[in-house]
């Protein structure tokens, strides 16, 4: 069954009609600085026509806990980095910790479970 993006989309703090994506993605990064007050990197993804929870899980949530994690930002807030969302000509860009909400809300996806799920553990195995 396909999942509609529209209210993850929604909480977009920046969404602009794509005409060059290295120039868009800087635009974002820019707007990120501006709003939270921090450099932010991208995380990009583009989900496919029709997307569906098989998608969210393992082509969106699974690379992004995996990226917060293992690039030594505090999950799940990710600070410093946010998705950058490719739909269609225009590119959503979406702080982590909104993105994590979503998939609590819509998805019944916990943080600690996407934790559990698809985190590095590196810390739990370095405290052993």
């Amino acid at each position: 069954m396909a999942l509609d993006l529209n209210r993850l989309l929604a909480k977009a703090f920046h969404a602009a009609e794509v005409t060059n994506a290295t120039e868009s993605l800087q635009q974002a990064s820019r707007k990120y600085l501006e709003v939270f007050k921090a450099d932010g990197m991208s995380f990009e993804a583009a989900p496919p026509a029709a997307p569906d929870e098989e998608w969210a899980r393992e082509r969106l949530l699974r690379p992004l806990v995996y990226y917060c994690e293992s690039s030594g930002r505090t999950f799940p807030d990710c600070r410093g980095a946010y998705v950058a969302l490719f739909v269609g000509s225009t590119l959503h860009a979406i702080a982590v910790d909104q993105v994590i909400a979503w998939a609590g809300t819509d998805l019944g996806i916990s943080a600690e479970q996407l934790h559990e799920l698809y985190g590095t553990h590196e810390a739990e195995t370095a405290l052993r």
